[in-house]
């Protein structure tokens, strides 16, 4: 009996360990905000953040930002799962604000050159042409195969690191040295010939404020709170 018993119990932490795969590298999540993470480490390991895996979506921004604040509906493609869009560089900050404020964590926009060296693949990077891949349809949304319109979140491949979107479906807000934001990665309305991996699809606004409908998200976050 003794022997049925200690099968049945290895068969059931089997059945769990498959429905509740590990997430080992990733960040703990949040129940105010889920919101998935991974690491990007230097070269020498010894320093690093988190990154999201998707660019910021629409749950996501109406979770921290509710009617009340004006912000909540600023997509002018609607869908939960979409990158939320239209997002100003003051938005972008309204946003974090509020956010840090219900977690109590530290989640911020990555600097231009955090962005560039995890768009390459941080320290597993391959020397791809594009953010993933030499074939840019593999990895991005952009005006060839978007159809006019952004796409759920993670439904191209990913890059070396497991971050997704990185290039096309819309830009990302980044901090330059400067202090003033500049936008990465291209949308899902740039063709196919301004996307190369060293320079890349980016736009600088003389007026930070200044946004349009590919203009969105993704947050980093130190890797020890």
């Amino acid at each position: 009996m003794p022997t049925v018993i200690i099968a049945v119990v290895a068969i059931v932490l089997l059945i769990l360990r498959m429905a509740f795969p590990s997430k080992k590298g990733e960040q703990k999540q949040c129940p105010v905000f889920d919101y998935q993470m991974v690491p990007v480490m230097d070269p020498d390991g010894k320093k690093g953040f988190y990154m999201g895996k998707y660019p910021v979506t629409q749950a996501q921004w109406q979770a921290i930002l509710d009617d009340s604040s004006g912000l909540a509906n600023i997509s002018h493609f609607k869908g939960d799962n979409l990158p939320v869009q239209n997002v100003s560089w003051n938005d972008a900050q309204e946003f974090i604000n509020k956010l840090n404020q219900k977690t109590g964590k530290r989640y911020r926009l990555p600097t231009e050159a955090e962005w560039e060296y995890a768009a390459r693949g941080g320290d597993k990077s391959k020397g791809y042409t594009y953010a993933g891949s030499n074939n840019l349809n593999k990895v991005a949304w952009y005006r060839e195969n978007s159809i006019g319109k952004p796409a759920p979140v993670g439904t191209r491949l990913p890059n070396e690191l497991g971050l997704h979107d990185m290039y096309g479906n819309v830009y990302e807000w980044a901090t330059k040295k400067s202090g003033k934001g500049i936008l990465k990665g291209g949308g899902f309305d740039d063709e196919a010939k301004h996307f190369k991996l060293k320079g890349g699809p980016n736009k600088e606004y003389g007026l930070v404020w200044d946004c349009d409908h590919e203009d969105g998200l993704r947050l980093v976050h130190p890797l020890i709170d």
